[in-house]
């Protein structure tokens, strides 16, 4: 599930400001199809609402199949960083877990690890979002709205090029145009 600050997205946003490389864990391959908190509470209201969904299984998932790599990816364009994505074998990545759980706001947790193992996608056989009127929306909709780049409280990175350190320096940003010129 992703929205605004999930232990998805956002966390892999706050490890690509302050790592120089990103764990993919497994090889980043397992596929998963990530739903917005949103749609997911919309489709509970109406289940609650209609006595006829009393008793049925729904599989509440986003429009759209991505791998662990795909998303990571995604995340790093928003930001507007570059990381070295290195896999980390699932063995590895449960005892790493083990010991983050010990932290207030663990990275990774070991239920995190276990749902990498396998994909992570609807099946097709029951009935989903669809089915309760319900148009899923899609990462890239939704995610921009608060994962972005760069933070107003962070220095941009020098690796995204001198022409832009000088726009922020001078106080325009080179990605909007001004509306008028001192």
């Amino acid at each position: 599930m992703f929205g605004p600050d999930d232990a998805l997205f956002g966390t892999l946003a706050d490890l690509a400001r302050l790592l120089p490389i990103l764990p993919l864990i497994g090889t980043g391959r397992t596929r998963l199809q990530p739903v917005y908190v949103e749609d997911v509470a919309e489709a509970v209201a109406r289940m609650l609402a209609d006595p006829a969904t009393a008793g049925r299984t729904y599989e509440t998932t986003g429009p759209d199949v991505y791998t662990l790599r795909g998303l990571v990816g995604i995340t790093l364009r928003l930001i507007g960083r570059r990381r070295l994505l290195v896999p980390v074998p699932f063995a590895i990545a449960e005892v790493l877990a083990r010991l983050f759980e010990f932290l207030p706001s663990p990275p990774l947790t070991t239920g995190q690890v276990d749902l990498l193992r396998g994909d992570n996608v609807a099946s097709g056989t029951l009935p989903g979002l669809q089915d309760l009127n319900i148009q899923p929306k899609a990462v890239e909709e939704v995610v921009p709205t608060y994962v972005r780049w760069p933070r107003a409280s962070e220095p941009t990175e020098p690796s995204i090029g001198p022409r832009s350190a000088v726009w922020a320096t001078i106080g325009m940003v080179p990605w909007k145009r001004p509306t008028h010129m001192p």
